[in-house]
């Protein structure tokens, strides 16, 4: 059944192409049983995480097993696009503190695990949990398009982008409206290339961009 969900939901994001989903394999696998899993979901839209962690239960506070990939998620839903996941700051330490011990510390491991695509919950020397990289599961088949920021602030610009000119859409194909459209596009990726210098870690910001030769 979780195969299954995990293949459905891997369809459902290559398919619309704007968004990413963040999985688990079963409970309780080693290592090795993870890294031969995360090959049946190559895509550069998933984000495969392991190990299951421990929270504590509201009621009864006793700790209870839970997939990772939720915790994943939330911090990638309260981080910029070009902000990595894995950002070992204290900020994201607080977004991970409902995690309070990991089924398994792969150690070590951890680095392999990257290697093949896969985002590893580690624990902090200092106390807390991270995520060891910012990587999605195309990794190995594609280092270019291994790394979820990558991804993330794409979407962000195409969809800024898409929705902001909406207004020429079967507009009139004529030079000056092209170079309307030409100039906002050239607006928007300046500011987010000068967004580099001003709060990065928390603003959306690219560190350059090219606009190829334009044709009708």
């Amino acid at each position: 059944f979780r195969g299954a969900c995990n293949n459905g939901l891997q369809q459902h994001c290559d398919g619309l192409g704007d968004r990413f989903g963040f999985v688990n394999g079963p409970a309780g696998q080693s290592v090795t049983a993870a890294q031969a899993d995360v090959a049946n979901y190559r895509s550069q839209r998933v984000v495969y995480c392991d190990p299951w962690v421990y929270e504590n239960d509201d009621t009864t506070v006793a700790k209870q097993l839970v997939p990772s990939a939720p915790f994943a998620a939330s911090v990638a839903s309260q981080l910029p696009p070009s902000t990595k996941i894995s950002w070992k700051n204290p900020e994201v330490i607080a977004m991970l503190s409902g995690i309070v011990d990991l089924e398994v510390d792969r150690g070590q491991q951890a680095a392999s695990n990257t290697a093949q695509g896969i985002a590893t919950f580690i624990r902090e020397k200092n106390g807390g949990f991270t995520i060891e990289a910012d990587v999605v599961t195309i990794a190995p088949n594609d280092p270019t398009r291994k790394r979820l920021c990558r991804g993330r602030i794409g979407v962000f610009v195409a969809e800024s982008i898409t929705d902001s000119l909406r207004p020429s859409v079967d507009g009139p194909n004529v030079p000056v409206t092209q170079q309307g459209i030409l100039d906002a596009v050239e607006t928007f990726m300046d500011g987010l290339k000068r967004a580099q210098d001003n709060d990065p870690a928390h603003q959306p910001y690219v560190l350059d961009y090219d606009i190829g030769n334009v044709t009708v």
